[in-house]
């Protein structure tokens, strides 16, 4: 299956991963296509939802081919996942949320 990938800088792409993978699938894809290490990934899909558990089915997120899913890539850093996680509404903006008059 194709998935698209949507950075926060506006950069995207595709990745071509099996029908049955998994978030952590997925993630070694990205990894691997954008030279970066797998551990700083943080996927959201389209809901603003975190795709958090790497061994889950993408399908069970409701991704299939061609599904847009957000990429973050994380600082190096001391940042847990927990605690960003925690903070996720601080800087997740839900598409309901945004007003169209601008």
């Amino acid at each position: 299956m194709k998935v698209g990938i949507e950075m926060l800088t506006g950069k995207f792409f595709y990745v071509e991963v099996e029908d049955e993978a998994t978030v952590g699938g997925l993630k070694r894809e990205i990894a691997r296509k954008e030279e970066v290490e797998e551990s700083r990934l943080l996927l959201v899909d389209c809901s603003g939802n975190p795709l958090q558990d790497d061994d889950r089915a993408l399908a069970a997120y409701d991704c299939c081919d061609g599904s847009i899913v957000r990429l973050i890539v994380l600082p190096v850093g001391d940042l847990e996942w927990p605690q960003l996680l925690e903070d996720w509404d601080l800087f997740h903006v839900d598409d309901d949320d945004v007003d169209d008059d601008g």
